[in-house]
């Protein structure tokens, strides 16, 4: 059975007693803003909690030697066109930026941004480029992880994953001195491939941080805080049976401080 997020959202509230909703998009609900907050914050860390099989992405990591600051005047989320001189001839497509990224990644020296400034006012200028070592001192190469990573990092210098890279996380940047990573990793997932038992338990979970907003039923939060661990494990449990997690392999000590990441 595919998901969605409303259908989890209501069975959250049916865990509370609550009344469901039909309409999300009635602007005159004062409750389906706190659903809405506390199901994005809730799933995020949900699935960080443990390595669901289902939830795993792969990609490729380009990395690039030189980072550029964004404009503090550019308007978070919009476009940015990137070119090798103010004559706009040549176009660079080949960088690291993510959405809210307040940096630009990429191997040029210097680079001529076209981009909206506050009060979408059309803007261009020229960023000059500081290298990577810099910040990590050690690693020459970065980029932003993909947008949708959650957590449980693992990055390798092989398409076929079996060799572990060398690199550090720090926020949504890695960094290495490689040219190119490949990644696992969990990803912020479509509710569609949520398998049941994860569903059951993350109803359970979600409602917990919903009571407070909208019930204050310490009884009720007691309940769920007793029923929660349990739907935890079983649903642990069934996605390990259902699906062996890979074997580590290479050196232990690189994949802690890739999995794990390190302070600078």
């Amino acid at each position: 059975m595919a998901f969605t997020a409303e259908e989890i959202k209501n069975l959250a509230l049916m865990e509370l007693n609550h009344e469901t909703i039909d309409d999300w998009t009635d602007n005159t609900n004062t409750d389906i803003p706190i659903v809405n907050t506390q199901y994005a914050l809730g799933k995020a860390v949900a699935l960080s909690m443990y390595q669901w099989s289902w939830a795993f992405k792969y990609a490729s990591i380009e990395t690039y030697e030189n980072y550029f600051d964004m404009p503090s005047d550019w308007m978070k989320g919009t476009p940015i066109t990137l070119y090798t001189d103010s004559g706009m001839s040549t176009q660079i497509t080949n960088f690291s930026h993510i959405t809210n990224g307040t940096k630009i990644y990429a191997n040029e020296e210097s680079i001529y941004l076209d981009y909206l400034a506050t009060g979408n006012v059309p803007t261009q200028v020229t960023l000059t480029g500081k290298p990577n070592s810099q910040t990590t001192g050690k690693y020459k190469k970065a980029a932003y992880l993909p947008e949708d990573f959650i957590g449980y990092l693992s990055c390798y210098t092989n398409d076929q994953l079996t060799i572990l890279g060398d690199y550090i996380t720090v926020g949504d940047t890695v960094y290495t001195n490689a040219n190119k990573l490949h990644a696992k990793y969990i990803a912020n997932v479509d509710e569609s491939v949520f398998t049941s038992e994860f569903v059951d338990w993350f109803k359970i979970f979600l409602a917990q941080r919903l009571n407070g907003y909208l019930n204050g039923d310490m009884q009720r939060q007691q309940l769920l805080t007793a029923e929660e661990p349990f739907f935890f494990r079983k649903a642990k449990n069934i996605d390990s049976k259902r699906n062996k997690h890979d074997s580590l392999t290479g050196n232990p000590m690189l994949w802690i401080r890739g999995r794990l990441g390190g302070g600078i």
